[in-house]
């Protein structure tokens, strides 16, 4: 209709120049209006060919959210998991014998001390050095999942006064040390720290 307008305002006889042709243009500018219009509603109509509004494509897109929802969460639940709790974890076990073997070899350092050993500046090197080895052996990043950095800083603690005097007091009784303050420091300081490597190790039994 519009387009038989626009060529009935050009062609019909008569009309002065000037509005035949103002016409016909404000005609077909309409018509160029009118099909943007037509195109723009079709492309973002939500509804079928049926007029009835299609909800299936929204529905899909929502599952599909909650689906990549579920599975965000069982990625972090399930690292968390892995990292924090890990009960039955497997470990190299060449390097856990490793530090077995450091831990014996310090009960025997313990048992084999001697009176006088703590006037001795080459014991108290041999327990120094033995001592070095277990804090290394420790900090080594196979044993991240066994150990928080709260355990490792409690190895270096000093172990509580009481139980030590208990345990330095049974040597004194066998007559292994001296009654001195060399001795019993030395006999003290060794047993602590093999108490320490004892408890990390307790850590990593429990855990596997």
């Amino acid at each position: 209709m519009t387009v038989f307008f626009a060529l009935a305002s050009v062609f019909v006889p008569g009309l002065p120049e000037n509005y035949r042709r103002w016409v016909f243009y404000s005609c077909v500018a309409l018509l160029l209006v009118s099909i943007v219009w037509w195109l723009l509603a079709h492309r973002t109509s939500p509804t079928g060919s049926n007029g009835r509004v299609d909800v299936r494509a929204g529905a899909n897109q929502i599952c599909h959210m909650q689906a990549a929802g579920r599975d965000a969460i069982h990625t972090v639940h399930h690292h968390y998991q892995s990292h924090a709790e890990p009960h039955g974890t497997r470990i190299d076990v060449s390097v856990l014998r490793d530090l077995k073997r450091h831990r014996d070899l310090g009960e025997k350092m313990l048992a084999d001390i001697k009176c006088g050993d703590g006037e001795s500046g080459s014991r108290w090197a041999e327990i120094d050095m033995w001592w070095m080895e277990a804090m290394a052996k420790s900090n080594q990043n196979v044993f991240a999942p066994f150990f928080s950095l709260n355990d490792l800083e409690r190895l270096k603690e000093p172990w509580p006064e009481g139980d030590k005097l208990r345990i330095v007091a049974n040597a004194l009784d066998r007559g292994q040390i001296y009654n001195t303050d060399d001795d019993v420091r030395f006999y003290g300081t060794m047993w602590e720290r093999l108490e320490r490597l004892r408890q990390l190790i307790g850590l990593i039994d429990k855990k596997t």
